[in-house]
């Protein structure tokens, strides 16, 4: 039996007026930004109901998405000097990369990269809200057959980073919903999501952004 997947939740203006649960903040400007994950789930949510926008209101933010195939993190600030170029600075951040540098990077130069670079973002702007979007499993991992080493990484740069942006008021998305176990959520090379894994990371991209509008902390 195939994995059924509730809809993404109703937030157009008139659900959100009923639950009585937004916070009544100027616009927000949402930034999405990350690797080949990002590339597709914004090719997903494109087209479906939901929109790029997630559901979410316009009245309350815009959701900007910047997602590069093949992106290392060494590349990650080219690509945020492209989306500041385009766009507002961003009130809210969801970084998803790193997935690609598990098997060439070391462990610990990988962490020292990705918290320097995120007190840099925050620096330039005070304001930000940084959510890490967790490293996800692959079925594959294209450049190793080390899978169990590289799945260490990646619980371990995942905890490391969350507990990170926790004590500097950021959150997280788990997408603990996607294993590596239900093959359906995955494309035949077993390192891309299909739509029903960009479904899944959709969704949690999106209760995250809720949660994060209205000023709900994340408990892991």
């Amino acid at each position: 039996m195939g994995l059924v997947i509730k809809p993404l939740m109703d937030l157009s203006q008139s659900a959100v007026a009923a639950a009585g649960t937004w916070n009544c903040h100027a616009r927000k400007t949402i930034w999405i930004v990350g690797n080949s994950f990002v590339h597709w789930a914004q090719v997903r949510a494109a087209r479906q109901p939901y929109g790029t926008q997630l559901g979410l209101p316009q009245n309350r933010c815009q959701v900007f998405w910047f997602g590069e195939k093949d992106l290392w993190w060494s590349g990650i600030l080219q690509l945020m000097a492209k989306a500041a170029e385009q766009t507002l600075p961003p009130d809210i951040l969801v970084i998803h990369a790193g997935g690609n540098d598990l098997t060439s990077l070391r462990l610990s130069r990988l962490i020292q990269r990705i918290q320097a670079d995120i007190h840099s973002w925050m620096a330039k702007w005070p304001w930000l809200k940084v959510v890490w979007s967790k490293i996800i499993q692959r079925k594959v991992w294209l450049t190793t057959g080390r899978i169990q080493q590289v799945e260490q990484k990646r619980r371990k740069v995942n905890t490391i980073i969350t507990n990170f942006l926790k004590s500097k008021g950021g959150s997280f998305v788990d997408h603990d919903n996607i294993n590596f176990k239900c093959s359906n959520l995955y494309r035949p090379d077993g390192e891309h999501l299909s739509d029903i894994g960009l479904d899944l990371f959709n969704k949690s991209l999106q209760q995250m952004l809720m949660n994060c509008l209205e000023g709900v902390q994340t408990v892991d």
